[in-house]
């Protein structure tokens, strides 16, 4: 399966996706802003509260919980104190206390706000921090980690600030931490907004792509729909389109050629009109002149020889002027036909009888094909009869002597369908295409052996669509004859 596009339609999606990765740059700009915003917002909530509790701990009760033992009532009441701070901010995951030891990056859990003391430390636990730089720095002041951190308890954002004693210095460090869990949902939410953002962003690309194209491709298709128009023999036909630029100049410009040229058809059809009934005024006497030579037994040969020349080229003269008065018909934009119901078999039979002189000339065996119980159709049997006789004519024309030509009438669909098919030179893939148009040759050598101006198919075309109806031509290539169609609806 093949799509096309068109002009508007790739103009569209072109703008639209320059704005969705535009919106696609800012949104991951947008989002690492975020994202480094609240990480930054969190670490400073974290570090703000611990020193905001460090201040509450009495400056030597550190160094007296290292002398006591986990039954100790004073270190119980530490913890319990730990635990109503901890319960005072819902963000506190858990909250303790630690000092240095002797051994180097070793720690010491001084107190915790866990009451349970089974899932979380003991007293006098030691902590290797040699994976947290943060911490080691929190003696200097309040600090916290850049990123979530992982150790036997959970994944944690944590916040740290030094215990000063009564001299003025650190002695111990209070640890405030969130669960990972709790950073993460935030930070979730931040992609889901982005996401939102993004998803409207699109659309709001995809409507000021559309939007977009058609402002700037509007007046090109436009004239594209104008240039058919021209070339379908619609001259005069304008662009209501104004703009005050480049594309306005275009416009304006195709505005006054479409009228100078609906100007230059009018005067060709007026030109040809009158001299082709300048041209038949001398032609029918002339005519006249050498039917009544041609009788008169006083004249020797020599003479009637040269009558005959003069009647022949007369008779070919006089198809050239009906060819032009053909050409200045198909300008007529409206035509009235004069519909009756007509039986298209006995139409097919009057057509084949009419011809049959033109076929013997050339021996040429004209046969028909017609169904049985064929249902009338109203049309204008005078045109259709000019339609059949057209295709007739260059079916004998253009086929060699002794060869076939065949009628064919058939009902299809909701139309009976009329064919003139025949042996002659067939038509090429780019013939098939242009036939139908005006001046048309098969081949140019053929107006100068066979005659005749290219406009018979042209005026088929006019006449059946005129009845609402199609026509087509059909061949398998040059030298293996044509076949020309045409369908006429019953209605």
């Amino acid at each position: 399966m093949t799509f096309g596009f068109t002009l508007q339609d790739k103009f569209g999606l072109f703008i639209a996706a320059v704005i969705t990765l535009v919106i696609s740059m800012l949104s991951f700009f947008f989002y690492n802003e975020l994202d480094y915003s609240l990480m930054r917002s969190l670490r400073t909530d974290l570090v703000d509260l611990a020193e905001v509790i460090a201040v509450q701990i009495k400056p030597d009760s550190p160094a007296a919980l290292q002398r006591v033992g986990e039954k100790s009532a004073s270190y119980w009441a530490f913890k319990q104190k730990l635990k109503v701070i901890q319960l005072r901010s819902s963000k506190i995951k858990s909250l303790y206390v630690m000092v240095k030891s002797e051994k180097p990056n070793i720690w010491k859990f001084v107190a915790d706000e866990d009451l349970n003391a089974k899932t979380m430390a003991h007293l006098n636990e030691e902590y290797d921090v040699s994976d947290f730089p943060q911490m080691k720095l929190a003696f200097s002041g309040g600090i916290a980690d850049e990123d979530i951190t992982r150790d036997k308890w959970g994944r944690w954002l944590s916040g740290y600030a030094p215990i000063y004693d009564l001299k003025g210095q650190a002695v111990a460090i209070l640890g405030v931490d969130i669960s990972a869990e709790e950073v993460e949902a935030q930070r979730k939410g931040l992609i889901g907004t982005v996401l939102t953002s993004f998803a409207f962003g699109l659309l709001l690309a995809i409507v000021f792509g559309r939007l977009g194209a058609i402002a700037i491709t509007g007046p090109v298709m436009a004239l594209v729909k104008g240039v058919k128009n021209i070339e379908e023999g619609r001259y005069g036909y304008k662009l209501d389109i104004h703009r005050r630029d480049e594309i306005g100049e275009l416009v304006d410009g195709f505005n006054q050629m479409s009228d100078k040229l609906g100007e230059v058809e009018k005067l060709k059809s007026d030109f040809m009109s009158v001299i082709s009934h300048e041209l038949y005024t001398p032609l029918t006497p002339i005519k006249d002149a050498a039917f009544q030579l041609k009788t008169d037994p006083r004249l020797p040969e020599s003479a009637q020889a040269l009558i005959g020349i003069i009647d022949r080229q007369t008779a070919k003269m006089q198809n050239l002027v009906d060819e032009v008065l053909d050409f200045s018909w198909l300008e007529i934009k409206e035509w009235k036909l004069n519909l009756e119901p007509v039986n298209p078999r006995l139409l097919a039979q009057e057509i084949l009888l009419e011809n049959q002189d033109k076929a013997a000339r050339k021996k040429i065996k004209m046969k028909e094909k017609v169904s049985e119980h064929l249902p009338t159709v109203n049309l204008d049997k005078k045109r259709i009869k000019h339609v059949l006789n057209i295709l007739l004519d260059n079916a004998v024309k253009f086929s060699p002597d002794e060869s076939e030509v065949i009628v064919t009438v058939d009902r299809v669909g909701g139309g009976v369908e009329f064919a003139v098919s025949d042996q002659g030179v067939g038509l090429k893939p780019t013939d098939i295409e242009n036939i139908f148009k005006s001046f048309t040759q098969v081949e140019d050598h053929m107006t100068r052996t066979k005659g005749g101006m290219g406009l018979g198919l042209a005026i088929a075309k006019r006449i059946v669509e005129a009845h609402n109806g199609t026509i087509w031509a059909e061949s398998l290539g040059l030298g293996e004859g044509s076949r020309f169609i045409f369908l006429l609806p019953m209605g």
